[in-house]
């Protein structure tokens, strides 16, 4: 995992302690912060994970209020 994909986890672990029940999407799939949270550390669904964090990585490089929404959450 780069540096950029465990800034995107940290904030995605944060978003799941302040909004387990808020909806995120991974793909065709729609499930709560907390839920993926918990799917971040499974083979299981290494796939979607996988396809997720690709996905936020661009965000992240194209978009610079997203940048700045993962860079805040992942300071604290």
């Amino acid at each position: 995992m780069n540096e950029i994909e465990s800034l995107i986890v940290k904030a995605i672990k944060i978003e799941a302690l302040q909004k387990p029940d808020e909806k995120i999407i991974a793909g065709n799939i729609v499930m709560t912060y907390r839920d993926f949270a918990e799917m971040l550390n499974s083979k299981k669904h290494e796939k979607i994970v996988k396809d997720f964090l690709k996905t936020a990585v661009k965000l992240f490089n194209e978009n610079p209020a997203f940048k700045e929404n993962i860079l805040k959450l992942a300071s604290k």
